[in-house]
């Protein structure tokens, strides 16, 4: 697990290690640092890129007002978030990232989806042409089949 801090002005920098030996996991973590353990909101969606965001209790502790957990192919990084303003940087930051994830997985689905519906309707494959669908590819790779090879 990585651990970084955003700043007011935006960048993300490296911080030391909140795991601390007995954190049996992250609620661990949290409730030692002060942190809520239920999640403020989260984006994304699970196994692509999420991100969730904790608060801190307001009877313990002074510091950063939040915490992120950021996942990403199964990598977790925690956020330390100093304000509400810059909360919403990260999650500006975050939003472009997760769409672009999110858009190629649908897509992903979608081609499937349209491939299988095209391979019930036709009965071959996508990029195998038959008469049916495509006569003039089918007569343009059957001539060029029967094309004589030239030999050096």
């Amino acid at each position: 697990m990585n651990f970084f801090e955003m700043t007011k002005t935006g960048e993300l920098v490296p911080c030391s290690d909140l795991w601390r030996d007995g954190d049996a996991d992250l609620s661990d973590v949290l409730k030692r640092l002060g942190f809520k353990t239920e999640t403020l909101g989260v984006m994304g969606l699970e196994h692509i890129y999420w991100m969730a965001w904790y608060g801190r209790e307001e009877e313990e502790g002074e510091g950063h007002a939040f915490i992120a957990e950021w996942e990403d192919s199964g990598r977790i990084r925690l956020i330390l978030v100093p304000d509400w303003p810059t909360l919403i940087k990260l999650q500006a930051l975050f939003a472009s990232i997760v769409q672009t994830y999110l858009l190629a997985s649908y897509m992903e689905t979608f081609s499937t989806i349209a491939c299988r519906a095209f391979h019930a309707s036709h009965g071959h494959d996508v990029y195998k042409p038959c008469l049916k669908c495509d006569p003039t590819e089918v007569k343009r790779r059957q001539t060029w089949l029967e094309r004589p090879l030239k030999t050096p």
